[in-house]
C-alpha cells in the first residue's frame, strides 16, 4: 500500500522500493515469501488481497511448528499456491470480462426493443417530411404511413430543396395501379408480414434516405432568430443558442487504417454526445443555474414567440432583422461568439481524459482475459496472437480519439427576449 502511494498511474519514471531487512532471521524468511512467492514489491497484489488472510495463517501456523525453520520449510508451498492464486484471479478476471459482455448485450437488446416498432425514428422523419413539404398520414391503429403525391407542396419542397427519390418498384410492389400513392410502415416485423408495405428504414428505402439525407445536407432549420417576451424578467437579453455533437476523434484509428467500425466499441465510453452552449451577444456564458436557460429551453409558443427570420407580411421580421443588425456588424459578434464558444467546449471536454484512461483499462481488461482464455485453452496460435495485437493497436486508437473528441456545430438560434409590456 505503500508503494502504492507512489507508484501511482500516470507518474513519469520509474519509483525504485527499497526494502530493508536483516539477513538470516526470520525477517529475511518472511520477505523472501513475499517477494518471491507473491511478488509484492513488483506486480499489484490485485486479486489477492482475499487470500490474505489464509496465508498469514499458515505463517503463524508455520512459526508455532518452528520459529527458527518453519518460514523456510513452508516457502515451496507458497510458491505453488501463489501460482496457482495468480491462474485462478487471471481466470476469474476473464468470467468477469464475459459477465461485462453479457451486460453490454443485454443493454443492446433492451434498446433494440425500444426502436423495434420504428415508432420514435418515424416520428422524426414525419416531422421531418411535413417541414420539407411531404405530407404523410399515419394511421396509428395500422401502424401504416400513406404518402400521396397530391398532398405535396411544390413550394415548401423548393425551398428545402427536396427532390423525392424514384420510387416505381415501390409502387409496383403495393400492387397500386391507378394512383401513385405509396404505403408502408416504420414496423419492421409488420413490414416482413405484408410485402406490400415499404419498409421506411435507413440504408432499405430511398424514402428515408432521401428524408435523412436532406436533414443533414441542407441548411433549413440550422439556424434561426426568436423574439420571446416573458414576465420573468425586467429587461432585455440577446442570447445564442449553439447546439453541438460531440463525438470520438476518428482520426487515431485511421491514421493506422484500421476498421471504423471500432469506433462503436468505444461509443459508450463518450459520456456526452451533445452539448447546449448559451451566450450572451457580448460573449458572456450563462451558467446551467442562470434562470434565463429556463426561459430559453421551453418550447416554442405561437402566442409570446416571433419568428423573426419571416420573409412575408407588411413589414416582413426580415427586413427590421437587418435593419436593427448591420451586416459587418452581425458578422463581427458572431465570430467573437463563436471563440468564446470554442474556448468553453475545450475547458469542459478536457475532463475526457479520464474516461479515455478508464476506457483503456476497460480494454486492457478485455486483452488479459482473451490471454488467460486461450492459455487455459491452450488456444495460442498466430491467428490469435495476431487479433490480440490488433485489438490492442485498435485500442489505443480509440483511447487517443476518445480523449481529444470532436464537436461539431449543428444548429444556432438568436434569442431576443424581452419583458412584458407590464414589466419594463
Amino acid at each position: 500500500q505503500r508503494i502504492g502511494r507512489v507508484d501511482r498511474l500516470g507518474r513519469d519514471g520509474q519509483v525504485c522500493s527499497v526494502v530493508p531487512y536483516a539477513q538470516e532471521t526470520i525477517e529475511a524468511d518472511l520477505v523472501h515469501i513475499w517477494d518471491a512467492a507473491f511478488q509484492l514489491f513488483s506486480q499489484s497484489m490485485s486479486g489477492l488481497e482475499i487470500a490474505l488472510e489464509g496465508i498469514l495463517r499458515q505463517i503463524m501456523h508455520a512459526l508455532q511448528t518452528s520459529v527458527r525453520n518453519g518460514l523456510h520449510d513452508i516457502f515451496p508451498q507458497f510458491l505453488a499456491e501463489a501460482n496457482t492464486l495468480r491462474n485462478l484471479v487471471e481466470e476469474e478476471r476473464y468470467f468477469e470480462e464475459g459477465a461485462i459482455n453479457r451486460r453490454l448485450r443485454e443493454q443492446f437488446l433492451s434498446v433494440s426493443k425500444r426502436y423495434s416498432d420504428g415508432s420514435l425514428l418515424g416520428k422524426v422523419l414525419l416531422k421531418w417530411a411535413h417541414l420539407v413539404g411531404i405530407d404523410g398520414h399515419y394511421n396509428r391503429y395500422t401502424q401504416t404511413v400513406r404518402f400521396n403525391p397530391r398532398d405535396f407542396h411544390d413550394t415548401k419542397m423548393a425551398n428545402a430543396r427536396f427532390i423525392p427519390p424514384q420510387m416505381i418498384d415501390a409502387h409496383r410492389r403495393s400492387g397500386r395501379l391507378n394512383n401513385f400513392v405509396i404505403e408502408g410502415t416504420f414496423n419492421r416485423d409488420l413490414a416482413i408480414r405484408n410485402e406490400r408495405l415499404v419498409f421506411y428504414a435507413p440504408g432499405d428505402d430511398p424514402w428515408t434516405d432521401a428524408l435523412i439525407r436532406n436533414a443533414i445536407e441542407t441548411d433549413r432549420g440550422r439556424s434561426c432568430a426568436i423574439r420571446r417576451t416573458t414576465s420573468t424578467i425586467s429587461e432585455s437579453w440577446h442570447v445564442f443558442d449553439l447546439f453541438y455533437t460531440v463525438q470520438i476523434d476518428p482520426r487515431p484509428l485511421f491514421s493506422k487504417n484500421l476498421d471504423p467500425t471500432h469506433l462503436f466499441r468505444a461509443q459508450g465510453y463518450l459520456s456526452i454526445s451533445t452539448m447546449h452552449v448559451y451566450i450572451t451577444s457580448d460573449g458572456k456564458i450563462l451558467s446551467r443555474s442562470n434562470p434565463i436557460r429556463k426561459i430559453l429551453e421551453q418550447p416554442f409558443n405561437n402566442q409570446t414567440d416571433q419568428h423573426l427570420g419571416k420573409r412575408g407580411g407588411d413589414t416582413p421580421p426580415l427586413r427590421e432583422f437587418k435593419r436593427q443588425y448591420p451586416t459587418d456588424e452581425w458578422n463581427a459578434t458572431i465570430a467573437h461568439v463563436q471563440q468564446v464558444a470554442e474556448v468553453y467546449l475545450n475547458d469542459e471536454l478536457a475532463f475526457m481524459h479520464e474516461f479515455a484512461a478508464e476506457a483503456q483499462t476497460e480494454f486492457d481488461r478485455r486483452v488479459a482475459g482473451w490471454r488467460a482464455a486461450n492459455r487455459r485453452l491452450f488456444a495460442f496460435n498466430d491467428d490469435s496472437i495476431t487479433a490480440i495485437a490488433a485489438f490492442e493497436e485498435a485500442s489505443a486508437a480509440l483511447s487517443a480519439g476518445l480523449g481529444t473528441p470532436l464537436y461539431r456545430l449543428e444548429s444556432a438560434c438568436f434569442w431576443v427576449l424581452e419583458p412584458s409590456e407590464g414589466m419594463r
